[in-house]
């Protein structure tokens, strides 16, 4: 009797940590490409292509368990060298900058607030030091990167076997219509 109860809640608990509980509907689709159609066509290619690698910059400091390097200290790695990562990123590869200037080039003026949205994320989440702050700016791109521009998954490389995630985490305006 106990294994039929928790069989059912065991179902419910692997939906809800393999998915977001966002899922993608005909109205994000239409969403994403009235946004990318705002593109001019000889900037589509650069625009994607820039929002990929600052995606591939956020794996990169949080995904796949990485934001635990925020958090915690181990004998390999403090805190503090992650967020040294992190200002090197603001500084000198001026990331946020960069997703300023991939907004200069889009015309759909809620694509402009997300890409400015990740930014500002990404820098309070340094002047904070807030891993929730730079997780919130993975997300936007990771939404973008995926659901508007339908850019390839990237994957840990590390795992065996290599894993990818094609959530969707809902939280950019050009998506889910919110301000």
């Amino acid at each position: 009797m106990k294994k039929a109860k928790f069989l059912p809640l065991l179902l419910i608990a692997v939906l809800l940590l393999t998915s977001c509980g966002k899922e993608v509907g005909p109205k994000n689709v239409d969403a994403a490409e009235k946004a990318v159609s705002s593109i001019k066509p000889e900037d589509l290619q650069s625009v994607k292509g820039a929002v990929h690698q600052l995606h591939f910059v956020l794996n990169d400091l949080v995904s796949w368990g990485h934001s635990r390097r925020f958090t915690e200290n181990t004998e390999w790695y403090s805190s503090e060298t992650a967020w040294k990562i992190v200002n090197e990123y603001l500084t000198e590869q001026k990331i946020a900058d960069r997703a300023r200037e991939i907004a200069k080039t889009v015309e759909s003026e809620t694509l402009k607030q997300d890409l400015e949205s990740f930014a500002n994320s990404l820098e309070q989440a340094y002047e904070k030091r807030d891993v929730n702050l730079l997780i919130h700016a993975h997300r936007i791109i990771h939404d973008l990167d995926y659901w508007v521009f339908g850019n390839e998954t990237f994957y840990d490389k590390g795992s065996e076997p290599p894993r990818g995630s094609r959530d969707y985490w809902g939280v950019t305006v050009t998506l889910e219509g919110k301000k």
